[in-house]
C-alpha cells in the first residue's frame, strides 16, 4: 500500500512521520513551498511532547536542532491593565482534599472569603512565574498534574521533521502548485503521483468538487 500526503510545513511532515512510523507502509510526500517567515514560531501544547515520544523523537535532540525552548503555560491580559493578568498553566490545580476534587473545594473557600487566585495552587504556574523549568515526576505529581509545551522556531522545526521523515524512508516531491487528476472512482494521481490513499495536510488542497449522488427517495449534495 502507498499513501500520498500533500501539504506544507509542520502539518505535512508530522503526518508523513506518523503514517510511516505507525504502519511502515510506503509514503510519498508532495510538498508545496513553505508559508513560514524567518521569525515564525510554533507554540506547541503539551500533547506534542507525547506525540514526539510515540514517533521516537528525542526531546533533547529536537530542542537542540531547532533552538527551541519549553513553555509552561499562557499569560492572558486585557491589554490595557484594567484587569489583573491570568496565567493558564499547562498542568493541574492542587490535589485532592479529603478525597474530594480540588476545584470544588477552592470554589467553596472563595465563597467563604479566600482571596487567593486559582493559579497560586498550581506548581506549574509557580515555576513559570519564577522563571524555572519543572519536569514532571512522581514527586511533583503529588501536588497536582504538571505538563509543558514548546516554543519551536518554525522553519527549523519543519527542517527537522523533514529530515526525520526522509530517514524513515519517506520519498519527497517538491512542487509549486497542486494538480489533481480525478476519475470516476476518485483521485487518480496528484502531480503525476499515484497512491492507494491520498491525505490532505494542507487545508483543502484535495477538495472534492461539488458532486451529487442519487439515493432511493432522497438526494444528497456535497
Amino acid at each position: 500500500m502507498k499513501v500520498v500526503v500533500v501539504g506544507r510545513d509542520a502539518a505535512l511532515w508530522l503526518s508523513a512521520n506518523t503514517i510511516r512510523a505507525a504502519f511502515g507502509i510506503e509514503v510519498e510526500v508532495i510538498e508545496l513551498p513553505s508559508l513560514l517567515g524567518a521569525s515564525d514560531v510554533y507554540t506547541a501544547l503539551p500533547p506534542l511532547e507525547a506525540m514526539h515520544r510515540l514517533l521516537g523523537i528525542d526531546e533533547a535532540d529536537v530542542l537542540k536542532a531547532t533552538r527551541g525552548c519549553f513553555t509552561l503555560g499562557q499569560n492572558f491580559t486585557d491589554g490595557v491593565g484594567t484587569r489583573a493578568p491570568f496565567f493558564h498553566p499547562y498542568g493541574g490545580y492542587g490535589t485532592q482534599i479529603g478525597g474530594q476534587a480540588f476545584f470544588p473545594c477552592w470554589l467553596r473557600a472563595r465563597a467563604a472569603g479566600l482571596n487567593v487566585a486559582l493559579e497560586d495552587f498550581s506548581v506549574t504556574a509557580a515555576a513559570a512565574k519564577q522563571g524555572r523549568m519543572l519536569i514532571p515526576d512522581s514527586e511533583t505529581e503529588a501536588f497536582g498534574r504538571t505538563d509543558y509545551g514548546y516554543h519551536l522556531p518554525a522553519k527549523a522545526y519543519v527542517d527537522y521533521l523533514r529530515a526525520q521523515a526522509v530517514r524513515r524512508g519517506v520519498s519527497v516531491r517538491n512542487v509549486e502548485a497542486i494538480s489533481v487528476e480525478r476519475g470516476e472512482a476518485g483521485i487518480v494521481s496528484v502531480n503525476g503521483v499515484s497512491g492507494d490513499l491520498y491525505i490532505d495536510a494542507g487545508a483543502g488542497l484535495l477538495e472534492v468538487p461539488d458532486m451529487s449522488w442519487d439515493f432511493p427517495g432522497e438526494r444528497m449534495m456535497t
